[in-house]
């Protein structure tokens, strides 16, 4: 996978069926509030290749962290932002640089 990191960036490292992505900046995710958390990365997709954002299952788990909007479509060259929610009503979460805030997994597609 042809990644790129903007300067202050991480690139994304193997984790499992792919790959983590990184937070670059601070954020405070409100209980019951999303927030666009930008990675800094952009990749380019193989032909016939789409990305697919998962949630991390700590984040789930201990913090209510989850994630909205997964697809990255073939063809999307911009940078790679994560909508992450958070699902806890009473506790804000926050985002510092350099967690590990969504795995991406590249899968095959063929169109009809």
């Amino acid at each position: 996978m042809a990644f790129n990191a903007a300067e202050g960036s991480q690139l994304p490292v193997p984790a499992g069926a792919g790959y983590d992505l990184f937070s670059n900046a601070e954020y405070v995710i409100q209980p019951g509030c999303r927030a666009v958390v930008s990675t800094g990365v952009t990749v380019a997709l193989p032909p016939g290749t789409y990305g697919n954002l998962t949630s991390r299952a700590g984040l789930a788990v201990k913090h209510g962290i989850t994630l909205l909007a997964s697809t990255i479509e073939p063809g999307y060259t911009e940078e790679i932002k994560v909508v992450l929610y958070n699902t806890d009503h009473r506790r804000a979460f926050v985002v510092r640089p350099g967690y590990r805030i969504a795995n991406i997994i590249f899968q095959p597609y063929s169109s009809a």
